[in-house]
């Protein structure tokens, strides 16, 4: 598709200058837009001119319908590149154009850059809030209008981050119901790119809430289609959720190679959207391996990357992790502190699955220093907030619990 793409710029050029070859360079131009994205990933350096161009093509053209697709590809450049800020002022300024229009289309899209912003960023109302909006709003019959301007189908996208974010809210069956659907209608439109945003949904879901075995399937079918259709940015996060599942069965030093790499490729693709997660996953497995120290080190760096960027998401897994590593290294303390700092930042983001993983890693701590009592009173808050949601975590949690109200002897 560049290849064709840029055949025909250069063809462009040599007709005669004029309304018709400046709408024909517009076209190709936000072809190119999509193609690049793609291929590259939505943080391609490439990206900038082809922006620079489309845009002073719409202006001269009044051509509105495409300044969205135009404004949503910033939008998305800025997004990818961990730039939250600058994403959340280019989705106010879809909605703002909505407005001003009355254009359903651009409102929608606005929604859909808003929402997805707004997961990163750890605000999970507010993403719950701008999809189930968005998702309200679409009309079947108008889908291809929807797409027009994206890379992928916007419905599909806003069931993937409203999943995402409704399972780091607790809403485990919900977030299994719209990740279902959305790995269901990708399949059904036969979209590859749109496949692939949610295989890579489905495996972080089903690694974090089933089993490492669940995620690896995903996993993989996303790295087989990844690599297949030449999807740089999705080949990285599928090498990244592949070595995170295999470090969570029991293989750390293959999983790690996989995870370093990943965060390698997404940076050298200007991608630092999911980066400090997979440093941290990385640095779980190097501690899992027994190298402490450089576990720490990591983690630092996943610290400074999510400041730097505003990706407090699962800041409440970063100080979970450090608290695992403390104790760990049999420093009880350094751990009580990690991790009541993890059970902090979860309550303040509302995060109770993140909330409940973090009470099971300091349960155990306090248990170990014979504190059955005070272990088990803090499981009991998150465990009551999700008491009608299943995951793994939910049972190693209640298992725990019945554990620690035994009776000393049976202990």
């Amino acid at each position: 598709a560049l290849a064709h793409l840029a055949h025909g710029l250069t063809a462009a050029a040599a007709m005669e200058e004029g309304e018709a070859r400046r709408r024909l360079e517009l076209d190709l131009w936000i072809a190119r837009i999509k193609a690049l994205m793609s291929a590259e990933g939505h943080a391609s350096r490439h990206l900038h001119e082809a922006f620079r161009h489309a845009q002073d093509l719409c202006e001269q053209l009044g051509a509105a319908s495409q300044l969205v697709t135009v404004l949503y590809g910033q939008w998305s450049h800025a997004f990818v590149r961990g730039d939250f800020a600058e994403a959340l002022r280019q989705a106010h300024g879809l909605l703002a154009l909505a407005d001003t229009r009355g254009d359903t289309v651009c409102r929608l899209i606005g929604l859909l850059a808003a929402g997805l912003t707004s997961l990163p960023m750890g605000a999970y109302a507010d993403v719950r809030g701008h999809l189930t909006q968005g998702l309200a709003l679409f009309d079947p019959q108008q889908r291809a209008a929807y797409a027009a301007p994206v890379i992928g189908d916007p419905r599909v996208l806003m069931l993937d981050y409203l999943a995402w974010g409704l399972m780091c809210e607790g809403r485990i069956g919900e977030s299994r119901r719209a990740i279902e659907t959305a790995i269901a209608e990708a399949r059904a439109l036969g979209q590859v790119w749109t496949l692939a945003q949610s295989l890579s949904s489905a495996a972080f879901f089903a690694a974090t809430l089933d089993s490492a075995e669940a995620g690896l399937r995903w996993a993989e079918e996303l790295r087989q289609i990844a690599n297949e259709h030449g999807l740089a940015y999705f080949a990285a996060s599928a090498a990244g959720l592949v070595g995170w599942c295999l470090a969570l069965r029991g293989e750390p030093q293959q999983g790690c190679a996989l995870l370093r790499k990943a965060g390698d490729g997404l940076r050298d693709a200007g991608s630092l959207l999911w980066v400090p997660s997979f440093i941290r996953m990385e640095a779980e497995a190097i501690g899992a391996m027994g190298r402490i120290e450089d576990a720490h080190a990591r983690l630092d760096e996943a610290f400074a990357l999510a400041a730097d960027t505003g990706a407090y998401w699962d800041l409440p897994e970063l100080h979970r992790v450090r608290g695992g590593l403390f104790a760990a290294a049999a420093d009880p303390g350094a751990a009580e502190r990690a991790l009541r700092q993890a059970v902090s930042s979860a309550q303040t983001l509302g995060a109770k699955l993140f909330e409940l993983r973090a009470a099971i890693v300091l349960a155990g701590v306090r248990a170990g220093q014979g504190r059955h009592a005070e272990a088990a009173a803090l499981l009991l808050p998150p465990l009551d907030a999700l008491a009608d949601e299943d995951a793994r975590d939910l049972r190693a949690a209640r298992t725990l619990l019945g554990t620690l109200r035994a009776p000393a002897v049976q202990r």
